[in-house]
Parts: structure tokens; sequence; C-alpha cells
């Protein structure tokens, strides 16, 4: 039905119905999709309130001083390499930072985002993964 639709556009950019695939790198595809997602929108997010001069960003305990030197996409990787989990825990990662930022408010920013990555990860690690 045209109800259960799935219109996200996160979701299709993901290609999540597509057969499995890896990088070069061993990432795979899905998880280089999602950190491009976020890496796209930190970006837009920081352009926004610059633009806009919005102080409305509500800091939260996942912001940090200042933004790490290391890239979304290289922390992802990090995460994966070391914590041994599956991929599917990004993505349920990625729905609950969803879920965070439709309660609280704000934006996905360099200040927040690797904070809340570890975090949502772990979380959808013990839900998913753990035995």
């Amino acid at each position: 039905s045209k109800g259960m639709a799935i219109k996200s556009e996160t979701y299709k950019s993901l290609e999540l119905g597509a057969p499995s695939k890896s990088h070069a790198s061993g990432t795979p595809l899905v998880l280089l999709n999602l950190s491009s997602n976020w890496e796209r929108s930190i970006l837009k997010n920081e352009k926004l309130l610059l633009t806009t001069r919005k102080k409305n960003d509500p800091v939260t305990i996942f912001h940090g001083s200042k933004a790490p030197n290391l890239s979304v996409t290289h922390y992802m990787e990090r995460i994966l390499k070391y914590s041994h989990c599956s991929p599917s825990c990004f993505v349920i990662a990625q729905i609950y930072m969803d879920r965070f930022f439709q309660k609280k408010g704000g934006y996905l920013t360099s200040f927040n985002a690797h904070r809340l990555l570890i975090t949502s990860v772990m979380v959808a690690v013990k839900f998913l993964d753990d035995k």
C-alpha cells in the first residue's frame, strides 16, 4: 500500500535492497553511503546555523567543546574495525539518531556527531549483536 511505502531519502540512498557489496577498503558500501549522508548533513546543518544565525541549536550532553579532527567516515570505519559489530548496527544507529533529533530538536553537527554515533552504535550492538 502507499501508506507503507518507504519515503525516506536516507533509506533510498543506502541502497538497502541492493546485494551486499564492499569498497576496496573492505568497508561495506551501505556504511560508506551512511557516512556520506552524515557528512553532507553536518555540512548542510552547520551552513544553515551560520547563515541563519540560529542560536537555538540546543546543547546536549553529546556536544563537545571542539570538533574532533577525525572525519565521521573514518570514525565509523574505526568503530567497525575494532568493535567487530555487524553493519546493521550502523543502520539502526541512524534510526536512533533520527529519533533523538525528533524528540530533542537540534542538528547533527561536527560538535556532536562522533559522540552520537558511538552511543547509537553501542546501543544498536547491545540490541542486535550481543548474545
